[in-house]
C-alpha cells in the first residue's frame, strides 16, 4: 500500500514539474519572440485609432485601389492581345495588425488576380512604364520599390496602397503571373467619424 501511494505522489509530482519547464519554455520563447512587446497600451490604442479617422473610409481606399488595378489589367490586355488577369474569388479584408489590431481597422491583404498566362519577358518593362502613365492619369502617384525581373511592385509614397505584379516560376507547375493588390489599415465607413475630415 505505501508502494502504490509513493508511485501516485511521484506521478503526480513529475506531471506538476513537466508543467512547470513547459511554462518556463514558453515565457522564455515569447519574450525572445518580441511577444510582450506587442502588448498594447490604452494610449497606444487612442493614437491608432485617431490616425485612422485622419484616413479615408475603407470603402474609399478600396474603390481607389480597384480602379487602379482595372486600368492595369486594362494596360496588360493592350500589350498582350488576349492575356487577363481574372477577378479575385475573395475579397482578402482582414483585421489590421500591430497598434490598430485592437481598433476596428481593416485592410485589403495579399488580393490576386491571376492570369491567364505568363506575361511575356519582353513585354515587363512596357508594363511598367504604361502603369505608372495610367496611375498618373486616375491621379495616382506610385514610386517603383524592389524591381527585378519579371516582378515589379508599385505603392503609393506613403505605403498607404501597394501593387505587386510577379511571375511565380516553379518545376510542378506552369508559370503564373499574379496582380496582387495590399491597401493599408482603414475604418470601414460605418466607424469612421464625420467630425474629422480625412487627409489621405
Amino acid at each position: 500500500m505505501e508502494v502504490l501511494v509513493l508511485t501516485v505522489v511521484l506521478g503526480v509530482a513529475a506531471f506538476i514539474a513537466l508543467w512547470v519547464v513547459a511554462i518556463l519554455l514558453w515565457g522564455w520563447a515569447a519574450r525572445d519572440s518580441g511577444y510582450e512587446s506587442q502588448i498594447i497600451s490604452p494610449e497606444d490604442a487612442a493614437k491608432a485609432d485617431a490616425e485612422l479617422r485622419t484616413r479615408s473610409s475603407l470603402e474609399d481606399a478600396e474603390a481607389r485601389g480597384e480602379q487602379l488595378v482595372e486600368r492595369l489589367r486594362g494596360v496588360a490586355g493592350e500589350l498582350v492581345p488576349g492575356f487577363q488577369f481574372r477577378p479575385p474569388e475573395a475579397s482578402s479584408i482582414t483585421h489590421c495588425d500591430g497598434p490598430f489590431s485592437i481598433t476596428d481597422g481593416r485592410k485589403v491583404d495579399g488580393r490576386d488576380y491571376r492570369g491567364n498566362s505568363p506575361f511575356p519577358e519582353d513585354q515587363w518593362a512596357a508594363l511598367r512604364d504604361q502603369s505608372l502613365a495610367a496611375a498618373g492619369e486616375l491621379g495616382i502617384e506610385l514610386v517603383v520599390s524592389e524591381p527585378a525581373a519579371n516582378r515589379i511592385q508599385f505603392e503609393t509614397p506613403d505605403g498607404d496602397l501597394r501593387i505587386l505584379l510577379k511571375t511565380n516560376r516553379t518545376a510542378q507547375s506552369a508559370d503564373v503571373t499574379y496582380l496582387i493588390l495590399d491597401i493599408g489599415c482603414h475604418l470601414p465607413a460605418a466607424a469612421l467619424s464625420s467630425s474629422v475630415e480625412p487627409t489621405r
